[in-house]
Order: structure tokens, then sequence, then C-alpha cells
């Protein structure tokens, strides 16, 4: 039995393979790697304030006991 490396779709020729992109096509490459970046910013920015929220308690935890 044979197995397909990979699918070949009607209009894939060499010719759209290396056509430019439309400007509708870069703008939704554009959105959705914005909103891949802030995501992570806000993910990473919540982890800090978290983690500075910590060590906020933790020193003034000492503070109060010592």
């Amino acid at each position: 039995m044979k197995r397909k490396i990979g699918t070949r779709h009607k209009d894939d020729t060499a010719e759209r393979r290396s056509r430019r992109p439309s400007p509708a096509e870069i703008v939704k490459l554009v959105n959705g790697t914005a909103m891949g970046m802030g995501g992570a910013y806000v993910l990473t920015s919540s982890a800090l304030i978290a983690v500075l929220a910590g060590v906020l308690a933790v020193v003034l935890a000492a503070l109060y006991f010592l």
C-alpha cells in the first residue's frame, strides 16, 4: 500500500506558490501575530505582577514580625 506524502491541491501550481500575498492575507497574518504577541504580553505581565505582589507581601510580613 502506498502512502501519500502530502496533499496536492488542484490550484497548487508554481505560479500560485510564488505569487505575492494579497493585502487581505497580509492583514490577517499581522493581526494573528499581534494577537499572539498581545497574549504573551498579558501572560508575562500578569506573572510579573503576581511575583512582585508576593515579594511585597513577604517583605511587609518580615517588617511586621521583626
